[in-house]
């Protein structure tokens, strides 16, 4: 007769994870494919995000082959304001497949169980308005930020230094808060301007761990600026489907700590430190 086969696994809540640190690498370990299969379904929503990057970078390398150095600042800088511009609504179409991504993750750090494509749809249905706003309104700051700064290669004068102070104070006050609203979206139903407000309250009551992990979170970005064709293409595509999924993972239990904290603890009890079996006890229903 052939032997029975068991689970190599022991499930008691002993083994369950009794942190966040530990719910991270569990669903590592445990649900990798279920992550990345979110990343590919993402990537395909950033398609357009993807093509207007390689679009502005073949512009801006035909526009640096002008001659006469006035005319090719001029040429660049109409170059990249114009696809920066255009990004906003790339990025806008980028956050409905966010808004699956961070569905998905917030059913596997609270170990619950999923029906990958409803889940990940559903996330889009529920939260498409909001988190197409909060990236549109990352994108238009990038295009504020980068046309003010480059603006000053042609006036440096009072009013364009203003600008640019304005809108970099802007972006610099605007990342820290991204996370917690992308996240708070998946837990509350509030309105968009009331889960900003929460999200800026928060951000700047802990700066200090806050606006590192906003750098944190930017930083796989500047691999798009090494000068290198095939570097820059590789990383177009895994930024998508590797990065994306790891950030919104890390964010989503780095945010329900501080939510727990300042919101949940008070205002709802039930959910805190769902998904983590503290003293081999979990916070569910």
């Amino acid at each position: 007769m052939p032997r029975k086969k068991y689970a190599t696994t022991d499930f008691s809540t002993d083994k369950m994870p009794h942190n966040r640190v530990q719910v991270f690498f569990d669903v590592l370990k445990l649900r990798f494919s279920t992550l990345m299969s979110a990343g590919a379904l993402l990537f395909l929503f950033a398609l357009p995000l993807m093509v207007v990057t390689v679009m502005r970078n073949l512009k801006v390398s035909e526009a640096n082959l002008i001659v006469d150095e006035a005319e090719r600042a001029t040429a660049v800088f109409q170059t990249v304001n114009f696809f920066n511009f255009i990004s906003v609504a790339a990025w806008a179409v980028a956050g409905l497949g966010f808004s699956g991504l961070f569905a998905v993750v917030r059913k596997l750090v609270w170990q619950r169980g999923i029906l990958f494509f409803y889940d990940f749809f559903k996330g889009v249905k529920d939260n498409a308005v909001a988190f197409s706003v909060y990236f549109a309104v990352a994108a238009a700051l990038n295009y504020l930020v980068q046309r003010c700064l480059r603006q000053t290669f042609f006036d440096d004068g009072l009013f364009v230094q203003a600008a640019v102070i304005a809108s970099v104070a802007a972006a610099a006050l605007y990342a820290p808060t991204m996370s917690f609203s992308l996240v708070q979206s998946t837990v509350y139903d509030l309105g968009i301007t009331k889960k900003f407000v929460n999200s800026f309250l928060i951000s700047m009551r802990t700066a200090y761990t806050v606006f590192p992990v906003a750098v944190l979170n930017l930083a796989p970005l500047t691999l798009l600026f090494i000068p290198n064709t095939v570097v820059f293409g590789v990383f177009l595509i895994v930024l998508p489907l590797i990065f994306a999924p790891l950030i919104a993972l890390f964010d989503t239990l780095y945010c329900d700590a501080l939510l727990d904290k300042y919101i949940n603890k008070d205002n709802f009890p039930e959910i805190v430190d769902r998904g983590i079996y503290r003293n081999a006890q979990n916070n569910d229903d």
